[in-house]
């Protein structure tokens, strides 16, 4: 039996980990992935490694950072940061959540309003 290789082993729990924050099944991200299902279970397990373009498809589709997948590191939140992400969205998408923000910012600041700081 071949051993994994413990790099495999830490991506495969991320993309494990980033496909249940997603709310994903393995049949539906492997689809996503254009794999197979077993070919996605193995890449969980660490018993094989990502390709490039599945890493990078992965990536893309999740709106998760190469970064992360590779090293488990977080990116510091940036302006371009939150700019690449948007610029994958559709315009209509951008109008719904230009709307949900400026939503949110009225509840921020309502609350703030009722209950101030000490």
């Amino acid at each position: 039996m071949k051993e994994k290789k413990e790099i495999n082993v830490e991506i495969g729990k991320r993309i494990k980990q980033v496909r249940e924050n997603a709310g994903l099944t393995q049949e539906k991200l492997a689809e996503l992935l254009q794999i197979s299902p077993q070919h996605l279970s193995n890449l969980e397990r660490g018993t094989v490694g990502i390709s490039v373009s599945t890493l990078k498809l992965l990536c893309d589709t999740l709106y998760v950072s190469v970064d992360f997948m590779l090293l488990g590191t977080t990116p510091e939140p940036s302006s371009s940061f939150l700019e690449q992400k948007l610029s994958r969205l559709s315009a209509e998408q951008q109008d719904i959540l230009h709307s949900l923000f400026n939503l949110l910012m009225e509840l921020i600041t309502a609350s703030q309003k009722e209950s101030p700081s000490i």
